[in-house]
């Protein structure tokens, strides 16, 4: 379609420089202020950069070469809906402008454009390009078609009043397809099946009216409406039910007077309890919960975007994705903190990881915590100290501990990971239940971060396995007493805790209690690639008391394996 451009006045030039204004900022005041008044997008263009001093809607061939208002060059795809002139396309219709398309400082002649524009086809161009606008937003959730001429009228008045400027031309309504209303058989005892409440037909047919949705006719309960192009949202029967019902008020449905429900008896712990005491346990330890969007942004990844999990229609480029990680909007978190003088900070969430595989989309539970800052404030008696490995390592157990999983399953190893430093795994059997590491340099860049920055990372599915195989334990405090022998070796520094740990229950599973490592010594009095460490042995038997004898046969045993498979030097036997 053609519009023809009215002729300039000439003036209005003159006019607009002896009171001393110029048109851009007030025209574009005047289109916003439109906008939020009156629900239609404007668009005002500067009368004399239309070639031809006509305006053309239309579709150009795909690729071509588009330049918009934010000064980025787009390539069409040949279905979007233009608005052209004799050159060339000035606007992309009901989305964004052209570079070239709105008013300067310069203008004195102003062409005023009020538009409906099909709702499909605007969002299908928006979504393509990215681009989401204050227009688009409207657009593609339907505007009415009879509020165009209103509004162009309302704006033109406006601005004539705002700048001193007149209009020069009649409205010109292009219009050459209709919008016509849409019709409706409504039945009117399924309003009550629906709802529950009791209305009476005339009070029915009133609220539609008062709702601007015309009752055409009425034959044994079957209402025919019809409904205004600008309810775009009522559509189905079950619509017009709802628009009635909230004007007659969501407290008029009846509740019954009794409820019955039946709960099964739960046959194991759930994962849901374990999360409450969970976050009881650390909120009572100094930790805060916080909860991030489940959306975030594929620009936080650069180019290694294989597995995300898209979303088909993001809200904002910024969040078009579903987390991959909890640790980026932790980060996130983190700096805002940090931006408001808070850099103490011991911070864990629950939520869920997305990812896409070749088998379809997998969802995980997680529940993730962070550790920066001083672990304490500065008090006169003591300095302010980081956080280490130590630290987050022994709140991973704890909670272990208040999960019910048993610790003789449970194992820590040295790991991998692309996201921190001196990773560490803990593992049940073949299963990964929590990952721990110092969040790498790198990784706190792009989140304009510095510092150390610890991060762990509990599997909540795999911790709900482990639930599921565990059985409760009950058992009398132990009447006979406990033996504790210490034993101080030289290993090499490659060997973990760990692989001491697990090997000595390996060796003894049926009165070795518990094992811990009280002292490390690393050094210029031992040889170069040696460490030192004293652990200490608790042994007990539920049967009976432990003879010296029993105890000793335990002992060489535990030191005879560590010195084979560990290559371990027993201090006092060199």
């Amino acid at each position: 379609e053609k519009v023809k451009v009215g002729p300039s006045p000439e003036w209005l030039q003159n006019r607009l420089k002896s009171i001393g204004l110029h048109p851009i900022n007030n025209v574009v005041d005047v289109t916003n202020f439109v906008l939020y008044e009156m629900g239609q997008p404007l668009h005002a263009f500067d009368a004399r950069q239309i070639s031809g001093r006509e305006v053309i809607i239309k579709s150009l061939p795909r690729e071509t070469s588009f330049t918009t208002l934010d000064g980025i060059e787009r390539k069409l795809n040949g279905t979007e809906l233009m608005i052209c002139d004799e050159r060339g396309g000035m606007c992309i219709a009901g989305v964004f402008g052209g570079m070239h398309s709105g008013v300067t400082d310069s203008t004195i002649e102003i062409f005023l454009e009020s538009a409906y524009f099909d709702s499909v086809s605007v969002r299908k161009t928006s979504k393509y390009h990215g681009l989401k606008t204050d227009a688009s937003f409207r657009f593609e959730r339907g505007t009415d078609p009879d509020m165009t001429i209103p509004a162009l009228k309302r704006a033109a008045l406006l601005i004539c009043e705002i700048t001193g400027g007149s209009i020069s031309s009649s409205v010109v309504d292009v219009y050459p397809k209709s919008v016509s209303y849409w019709k409706l058989e409504y039945k009117f005892s399924n309003f009550n099946k629906l709802t529950g409440v009791e209305i009476s037909q005339d009070s029915f047919i009133q609220i539609l009216e008062w709702l601007d949705i015309k009752v055409m006719a009425s034959n044994g309960g079957i209402l025919s409406l019809e409904i205004p192009p600008y309810r775009v949202d009522v559509t189905r029967e079950a619509d017009v039910t709802e628009e009635v019902l909230r004007i007659i008020g969501y407290d008029r449905i009846p509740l019954p007077a009794k409820m019955n429900a039946a709960l099964p008896s739960p046959s194991r712990v759930p994962l849901e309890i374990t999360r409450k005491e969970t976050a009881s346990w650390l909120t009572a330890n100094g930790y805060f919960e916080i909860m991030c969007n489940s959306l975030y942004r594929s620009s936080a990844f650069g180019e290694n975007t294989e597995g995300l999990a898209r979303i088909k229609n993001p809200l904002s480029q910024e969040l078009d994705i579903m987390r991959p990680n909890m640790l980026f909007p932790m980060l996130d978190t983190t700096l805002y903190n940090r931006n408001r003088k808070r850099t103490d900070l011991k911070l864990f969430e629950f939520g869920k990881t997305y990812s896409r595989t070749a088998e379809g989309y997998t969802e995980i539970n997680h529940l993730a915590m962070l550790l920066t800052g001083n672990n304490h404030t500065q008090h006169w008696q003591s300095k302010p100290a980081g956080y280490s490995v130590y630290d987050i390592k022994a709140v991973i157990d704890n909670l272990m501990t208040v999960a019910r999983i048993r610790k003789d399953k449970l194992r820590w190893e040295a790991g991998e990971n692309i996201y921190t430093d001196t990773a560490l795994v803990l593992k049940s059997g073949k299963r990964e239940i929590a990952h721990i590491g110092k969040v790498k340099k790198k990784i706190l860049k792009n989140f304009d971060l510095d510092g150390s920055v610890w991060f762990a990372d509990v599997n909540l599915d795999m911790v709900e396995i482990s639930l599921q195989q565990e059985k409760p334990h009950i058992a009398e405090p132990p009447r006979f007493p406990e033996v504790q022998r210490d034993l101080s070796m030289l290993i090499d520094k490659s060997v973990q805790y760990g692989m001491l740990e697990s090997l000595a229950f390996e060796t003894e599973r049926k009165i070795l209690r518990d094992v811990n490592l009280f002292d490390v010594y690393e050094g210029d009095k031992i040889q170069s690639g040696k460490k030192s460490y004293a652990l200490s042995f608790t042994l007990r038997d539920d049967e009976k008391t432990l003879t010296d004898k029993e105890i000793d046969k335990v002992m060489s045993r535990l030191m005879d394996a560590f010195e084979k498979k560990l290559g371990a030097v027993i201090r006092g036997k060199e």
